[in-house]
C-alpha cells in the first residue's frame, strides 16, 4: 500500500523582511540625524516630526507585512485540511469497497434517483453483470440483466417497483432462477440523518441449501409416514398382547385349579402303603406337578401385570412373619444341598405394617429361590434394613445375599427382562422360565420401590429391593415375651447365632454365645457357680466326638441342674417328642430360627405362660 505525499508546511512568520528593514534604518537614521541637529542648537521640530512620520510608516507597513503572512499560513493550512479530508475519504472509500468485498453476499446500493452507488465484486460475480452495465450506472440496465435470469419475471418486476414505491419497507424473499439457481434476496432502505436516501440490495445463493432443505423435508416425510406406520403396527400388537395377556389372567382359575387337584391327590397317594417303585413315580410325578405349577403362576402373574389386572391389595400384616413364612417354605430347599438360611429384620423396623404380604412374599421367594438354587455351598441371608420413614409411612430395603457363583457383569442390565436368565445352560441345568425376577421388579415398582443387583462372578451376589409400606395407625408397642429370662445359644454357624441372637433380643432375653460345645460348658459352668444359672441352652447339631459326649452326659451331669436344653433341628434331623425325652431334651426348635416359634417352644420348655396370649 503507497503511503501518501506529506502535506506542505506553512513556513516560519518573516517578521524582517528587506522593505521593513530599509524603513527601520531610515527612522533610525532620522532619529540619530535629529539628535545631531539638536546638539548644535537647531530646532529638532523638523527632526522629530520626521521620526514620528517615519515610526508611523513603519508601523502601518509592520502590521500589513504581518496581515498578509498570516492569510498565507492560513490559506495553506486550510489547503491542507483539505488535502488530509480528501485522503481520508479515500481511505474510508477503499475500508469500505474492501469490506463489501470480504462479504459472502452480492450487495448494490442505489440512490432515490435510480443511480448506483456501490456494489461489490460477489453481486457482479452472482448475476454475470457485464462491464458495459456497470460502467451506466444506472439501475434500470442493471435490472434487466436480473430479468434474463429470473424465472418469474413479472412477479420479480412488480416487487422491484414496489419496494421503489415505498422507501421506508424492508423485504426478504426468495428468487428462482431459470439454470436453476436459488436467490435470496433482502433489501432495506439507505439512511443518512434517519431520512431515506436510497436502497440497499442483498443477494445470496441459497442453492445448496435449498436443496439440502427440500432432501431434509422429503426425509422427514419419509420417517414420519414409516413411523406413523410403525405405530400402527405397535398399536395392533399391543393389544394382541393386552388380547392374549387378559385371556391368561382371566384363565387363571381354570389352569391352577386342576394342577392343584394333581398335586394334592399325589401327596395323598404318597401316604399310601407303596412299593418302592410306585413311591418313585409318585414323587416324580409330584414335583412334575409342582414345577409345570410354578411355571403356570410366573406366566399368569405376569401376563395379569401386563395385562394391567394385577391390583396390590392394601392389608394389615406382620412383616416378620411374612418374611419368616417365605423363609419356612424354602428351608426344606436349603437343607437339601445343606445351606445355611436365615432371615435378620432390623429392629427399628415396625412389624406392623399395611399392603400386600402375599405379593411381597413372592418377591422373597422369587430371589431367595434363586439363590438356592444357583448356590451349591456356604449360605443364603434375607435381610430387611431401615431406609426412611414419615409419620405414615416407612420405606424398608430388602435384600437377599448369597455365596453362590456369581454373574457376570455384562449380563447383569438384563436380568430383569422377560425369559433372561444369566446363560443358556442355566435353563437346562437350573430349571426355570426367567420371569421371577421380571415380576419381581414389576411388583417392587408398583409397591413404589427399586429393585438392582450386585454381583461379582465367582463371589455371590446381593439382589435388593425397595418398598414403601404404610405403618398401622393403631399398632401398639410390642412388649418383650420372656424378660430376664437368661438363655445360652450353642451353634457353630455364625449365620445362625445372628438370627437367633435378634430373635431372643426382641422376646427381651437375656443371652449370651457359644461357638462350639467346650465354650458352651464353660459358659454354663460359669453361670451355676454364681448360682444363677441359664434358664435355657439352645443346642446346634453336634461336629464331632467331644459334641457327642457333651450331649450325652448333659441331662445326668448335676451341674447343669436348673437349666433346661432345648435341640435346633434343620429339615431332615428333626426328632419325635419320644426321642427327645430319652435325649433330655425340653423341647425343639427348627432352624431357620422364626420368631413366631420362639413363644410356643419357650413358654412349653419353661412352663410359663405366654405374655402375649
Amino acid at each position: 500500500m503507497n503511503n501518501p505525499e506529506p502535506l506542505p508546511q506553512p513556513g516560519p512568520t518573516r517578521l524582517w523582511s528587506p522593505p521593513i528593514l530599509v524603513m527601520l534604518i531610515a527612522a533610525f537614521g532620522s532619529a540619530m540625524w535629529a539628535v545631531a541637529e539638536s546638539d548644535r542648537n537647531l530646532p529638532a521640530l523638523p527632526a522629530l516630526i520626521t521620526f514620528i512620520v517615519t515610526t508611523i510608516v513603519f508601523i502601518v507597513v509592520l502590521i500589513r507585512q504581518q496581515r498578509l503572512l498570516l492569510e498565507e499560513r492560513s490559506q495553506t493550512e486550510v489547503t491542507n485540511e483539505r488535502k488530509q479530508a480528501d485522503l481520508d475519504l479515500q481511505n474510508s472509500l477503499s475500508q469500505l469497497r474492501a469490506t463489501l468485498d470480504s462479504t459472502a453476499d452480492g450487495i448494490l446500493v442505489v440512490n432515490t434517483s435510480g443511480k448506483i452507488i456501490n456494489y461489490n465484486r460477489q453481486f457482479v460475480e452472482l448475476w454475470q453483470i457485464p462491464e458495459t452495465t456497470l460502467a451506466t450506472w444506472q439501475d434500470s440496465k442493471i435490472i434487466e440483466v436480473f430479468l434474463e435470469q429470473v424465472a418469474n419475471t413479472e412477479e420479480f418486476l412488480r416487487r422491484v417497483e414496489e419496494l421503489y414505491a415505498a422507501p421506508e419497507e424492508e423485504s426478504s424473499d426468495i428468487i428462482a432462477l431459470k439454470n436453476g439457481r436459488i436467490i435470496e434476496r433482502f433489501s432495506q432502505a439507505q439512511r443518512v440523518n434517519g431520512q431515506p436516501v436510497g436502497r440497499v440490495w442483498s443477494f445470496r445463493d441459497i442453492t445448496m441449501q435449498q436443496r439440502a432443505h427440500d432432501a431434509l423435508r422429503e426425509t422427514n416425510d419419509q420417517l414420519e409416514a414409516a413411523s406413523a406406520r410403525a405405530g400402527e403396527m405397535a398399536l395392533k400388537a399391543e393389544m394382541a398382547s393386552i388380547a392374549k395377556s387378559r385371556f391368561l389372567a382371566n384363565m387363571s382359575h381354570e389352569i391352577r385349579t386342576p394342577m392343584n387337584g394333581v398335586i394334592g391327590m399325589t401327596t395323598l397317594l404318597l401316604q399310601t402303603e407303596l412299593t418302592a417303585e410306585q413311591q418313585q413315580f409318585a414323587h416324580l410325578l409330584k414335583s412334575s406337578g409342582e414345577s409345570l405349577l410354578s411355571l403356570i403362576n410366573d406366566i399368569l402373574d405376569f401376563s395379569k401385570i401386563e395385562a394391567q389386572k394385577l391390583v396390590l391389595e392394601k392389608l394389615d400384616f406382620n412383616l416378620r412373619e411374612t418374611m419368616e413364612d417365605a423363609v419356612e417354605l424354602l428351608a426344606f430347599k436349603a437343607a437339601e444341598k445343606k445351606l445355611e438360611l436365615a432371615c435378620l429384620i432390623a429392629p427399628e423396623i415396625p412389624a406392623h405394617l399395611r399392603g400386600d404380604a402375599l405379593r411381597l412374599r413372592q418377591i422373597f421367594i422369587n430371589l431367595a429361590g434363586n439363590a438356592i438354587k444357583f448356590t451349591e455351598a456356604g449360605s443364603v441371608v434375607l435381610r430387611a434394613a431401615f431406609e426412611a420413614a414419615d409419620d405414615k409411612t416407612v420405606t424398608i430395603r430388602f435384600s437377599v445375599k448369597d455365596t453362590g457363583i456369581g454373574i457376570p457383569k455384562e449380563r447383569q442390565q438384563f436380568l430383569f427382562s422377560s425369559f433372561t436368565q444369566v446363560d443358556g445352560s442355566t435353563t437346562r441345568k437350573f430349571g426355570g422360565t426367567g420371569l421371577g425376577l421380571a415380576i419381581s421388579k414389576q411388583l417392587a415398582e408398583m409397591m413404589g420401590g427399586q429393585i438392582g443387583v450386585v454381583s461379582e462372578l465367582g463371589h455371590g451376589t446381593e439382589f435388593w429391593f425397595t418398598v414403601m409400606l404404610d405403618k398401622q395407625p393403631s399398632a401398639a408397642a410390642e412388649k418383650p415375651l420372656f424378660p430376664n429370662i437368661s438363655v445360652l445359644v450353642v451353634e457353630h454357624s455364625a449365620v445362625h447365632r445372628q438370627s437367633i441372637a435378634q430373635a431372643l433380643q426382641l422376646a427381651g432375653c437375656n443371652f449370651a454365645e457359644a461357638e462350639n460345645f467346650a465354650d458352651a460348658e464353660n459358659h454354663i459352668l460359669q453361670r451355676a457357680a454364681t448360682g444363677e444359672p441359664f434358664s435355657l441352652v439352645l443346642v446346634g447339631q453336634p461336629r464331632g466326638p467331644g459334641d457327642t459326649e457333651f450331649l450325652s452326659r448333659f441331662k445326668t451331669d448335676s451341674r447343669f441342674r436348673g437349666t433346661k436344653f432345648i435341640r435346633l433341628a434343620t429339615f431332615g434331623s428333626r426328632a419325635n417328642p419320644a426321642e427327645l425325652a430319652v435325649a433330655g431334651f425340653a423341647g425343639q426348635l427348627n432352624v431357620p430360627f422364626c420368631f413366631s416359634q420362639l413363644a410356643d417352644g419357650f413358654s412349653h420348655a419353661l412352663n410359663l405362660k405366654r405374655q402375649d396370649a
